[in-house]
């Protein structure tokens, strides 16, 4: 009998509940999606920040932005690629 009891309790907590939505009326009177929606295109976004980070090339006040360091301990033979602040990154040998 407890079991019994015991698997009702569970089942009843278990069981989804369906709640009420309510109503706003200023929100139902707005489109589902804007007329002048763009969605913007990630994928070049993130290809351009990467083209600017990532070119040790790059000059102008605050770049490079990256840095390449060779004589690293970890690593003495393949050096290591580092990222600092605006203007500092600088290849270098140590």
């Amino acid at each position: 009998m407890r079991f019994a009891a015991l698997a009702l309790v569970l089942l009843a907590i278990g069981a989804p509940v369906r709640a009420q939505q309510v109503a706003i009326p200023r929100i139902d009177a707005m489109p589902a999606m804007p007329a002048d929606y763009r969605l913007r295109d990630w994928d070049a976004v993130t290809r351009g920040l990467d083209s600017l980070v990532f070119d040790l090339t790059r000059t102008g006040t605050y770049l490079p932005l990256a840095a390449t360091y060779g004589g690293t301990v970890n690593y003495p033979a393949h050096g290591s690629f580092g990222i600092d602040r605006p203007g500092s990154a600088q290849v270098r040998a140590d």
